[in-house]
C-alpha cells in the first residue's frame, strides 16, 4: 500500500484503517480491477464491476469509521445537548476525533440506526 506524500495525519489514519479494512474483508475480491477504476487507464469497469467496488467501498468506509471513532468514545459527545445544536455536528465531531467529515458522517447515520432499534 502506498500513500500520497503530503496527506494531512486525520486522512493517512483514515487511508489506512480503510486499507485494513480491505484487507480483512476483502481478500476474495481480487477479480476486481481496482486500479482501472480508480486510475484514467483506458476501458471503464462495467455496471456489475461498479457495483462491486461501490459495495466493497463502503464496507471499508464504514470499518475505517468505527475503528477510528469506537461507540464507547463516541457516545459520550452524543450525549451532549450542545453538539445537536450546531449545525453539522458532524463537522465538530471530526476535528474532535481527527476523522474526514464523511467517516464522521458516517458513524453519525449508523449510531442513530442502531440508537433507534435500540430504544424498541
Amino acid at each position: 500500500m502506498a500513500l500520497r506524500p503530503g496527506l494531512p495525519g486525520y486522512e493517512r489514519r483514515y487511508s489506512l484503517a480503510h486499507a485494513l479494512g480491505h484487507h480483512l474483508f476483502h481478500k476474495d475480491a481480487q477479480s476486481i480491477d481496482y486500479l482501472r477504476f480508480h486510475s484514467l487507464t483506458p476501458g471503464a469497469p462495467s455496471e456489475e464491476e461498479q457495483a462491486q467496488i461501490a459495495e466493497v467501498e463502503s464496507e471499508a468506509d464504514l470499518f475505517a469509521a468505527y475503528l477510528l471513532v469506537p461507540h464507547e468514545k463516541l457516545a459520550p459527545y452524543l450525549e451532549r445537548e450542545e453538539i445537536w445544536k450546531d449545525s453539522d455536528p458532524a463537522q465538530s465531531l471530526a476535528l474532535e476525533f481527527r476523522v474526514p467529515v464523511e467517516a464522521m458522517r458516517i458513524r453519525l447515520v449508523y449510531e442513530r440506526c442502531l440508537r433507534l432499534r435500540n430504544r424498541d
